[in-house]
């Protein structure tokens, strides 16, 4: 089981802030204001409370005073895409661990506290097809680290939590909720040393995995 951004793909923020601003700016509306109302409805998006990218647009658009227009919120939203398609990029290295893991037998699972709009992008990528399950947060309606979530990617793929790996870079506190419904967790830090009072297991990255499992060694880092 995967944690997504940081764990799967690095978590780009080169552009983020330019592009939440921007998509103010065609709004109609002061574009840090945009920014920080963007950013401050974040867990509003996670959960999917929202709706989608242009209904979130519109109606934080209207917590600040303004109406866009349907054209504006078009354009809005296609600034977001792009931006999510230019980031959310998985090598070949990542689809290499999850196939030799598929190869061993083991059903795979992405679990993320993921937003609307990364969400369409991530069913575009390879990794669509490389895990039997993808279970997003705002589907769901419940964001890491609530037990539910990670309850349900265990029904996903029909395998107890104390059979689970889970493997994350730490946000949100990720891998003490995996942890706490007892499943073996590990943090990598391939693409950035998220949280770093998590006294668990660490792993430089998701090479290593697949000889951990092959190891049996799974159970000793709970």
């Amino acid at each position: 089981m995967f944690d997504l951004f940081n764990t799967l793909i690095g978590a780009s923020n080169s552009g983020r802030v330019e592009t939440t601003r921007a998509m103010g700016a065609v709004l109609g509306l002061d574009p840090e204001q945009f920014r920080s109302a963007f950013a401050n409805a974040w867990h509003e998006r996670m959960m999917g409370t929202l709706g989608d990218l242009g209904e979130q647009c519109r109606r934080i658009a209207h917590r600040l005073g303004a109406e866009p227009t349907a054209e504006q919120i078009d354009r809005a939203v296609d600034l977001r895409d792009t931006f999510n398609r230019r980031t959310m990029v998985v090598s070949d290295e990542t689809l290499s661990v999850l196939s030799t893991l598929r190869a061993q037998g083991l059903p795979l699972a992405i679990v993320s506290n993921c937003t609307v709009d990364s969400g369409a992008v991530l069913a575009e990528t390879p990794l669509a097809h490389a895990v039997d399950a993808t279970v997003l947060s705002y589907q769901v309606a419940a964001c890491k680290p609530d037990p539910r979530i990670y309850a349900m990617a265990c029904d996903a793929i029909g395998v107890p939590p104390a059979s689970c790996v889970y493997v994350g870079d730490g946000a949100d506190r990720e891998l003490y909720g995996a942890r706490d419904v007892g499943m073996t967790t590990y943090q990598t830090t391939q693409f950035a040393h998220t949280d770093r009072t998590w006294p668990g297991p660490t792993i430089g990255g998701l090479a290593e995995v697949p000889e951990l499992v092959a190891n049996g060694r799974p159970g000793a880092g709970r």
